[in-house]
């Protein structure tokens, strides 16, 4: 929690797990214990990059990290997982920012909570491009290009 200073969960990294405890969780899971979030093979992999830049959504519900493998990977912070790993840019990402946006339905009730708000998340390369996700969905909108040198901020 920023406001207070306290420390609440650590996403990344989570490094990988030595022999053994790779054998115990196996057994955990043959016994029918769930494993401790986020281990499958995928987040691994996600953490094995260099993070280059960081972006969590106003809710706090995501955090998206884009690095050197040029990918940008898309957290569950309540669950600690890995939702989704976008891919599409040429170069190392890197910056992200989210944005809040209304949903698509004209309303005319102001009064309504935010729960018809889409995430928007824009990443930005050293591909000299800057792309548009709908970060909850996991899925491409646009491509703003013609920057005349890498986009990093």
């Amino acid at each position: 929690e920023v406001m207070i200073g306290q420390k609440i969960r650590t996403l990344l990294p989570r490094w990988p797990k030595p022999a053994n405890a790779a054998v115990e969780e196996a057994r955990s899971r043959r016994r029918g214990e769930r494993s401790s979030g986020g281990d499958d093979i995928a987040a691994r992999q996600a953490r094995e990059a260099e993070v280059l830049c960081v972006a969590a959504s106003s809710d706090g519900r995501l955090l998206a990290s884009g690095g050197s493998d040029r990918l940008i990977h898309v957290w569950d912070t309540r669950q600690g997982t890995l939702v989704h790993s976008l891919q599409g840019h040429g170069g190392d990402v890197l910056a992200l920012a989210f944005r809040d946006a209304l949903g698509f339905e004209d309303d005319e009730d102001d009064d309504e909570e935010d729960n018809d708000r889409e995430q928007q998340l824009f990443s930005a390369s050293a591909d000299r491009n800057v792309k548009h996700w709908q970060a909850e969905a996991g899925s491409y909108v646009e491509t703003l290009f013609g920057h005349s040198s890498a986009v990093s901020s």
